[in-house]
């Protein structure tokens, strides 16, 4: 299997943002209102969502109440590019999408774990864009 090691080494392996935040088979709801609702989830990402370089915040277009347990939050942050934070008043996680107006299957979302890549390329679940181009 060397050209699946040399693939994980020497180039980064994306699949659909879909497939990405629906790997541990939760659910979502859209729920963009919870900026009015609960301001603790300024407080909860678990990433960081102010950009150095830049000098800005990361924009968060929509945001989804999610059934993730705590568990699933860390291995999805883990192994794929996708942001979350917690809601102290709904005491749920909520997905905070950094994406607008293209839908998730159609979403380049990169795979940070090896292991995650490996399944992603044997199971053909990598992300093409609309011209068949494969990354």
């Amino acid at each position: 299997m060397p050209k699946l090691n040399s693939i994980l080494k020497t180039r980064p392996v994306f699949t659909t943002y879909d497939k990405a935040v629906h790997w541990c088979g939760n659910h979502y709801i859209l729920c963009n209102n919870i900026v009015d609702i609960d301001q603790s989830i300024w407080d909860n990402f678990d990433k960081e969502i102010y950009n150095e370089e830049e000098g800005r915040f990361t924009e968060i277009y929509q945001w989804y109440i999610t059934d993730c347990s705590e568990m699933d939050v860390e291995w999805l942050s883990k192994k794929f590019d996708v942001m979350f934070t917690y809601s102290e008043k709904l005491d749920c996680y909520i997905l905070a999408v950094d994406h607008c107006g293209t839908a998730w299957d159609y979403v380049a979302c990169e795979v940070l774990g090896d292991d995650v890549k490996e399944r992603v390329i044997k199971d053909s679940l990598t992300y093409k864009d609309l011209t068949g181009y494969e990354r």
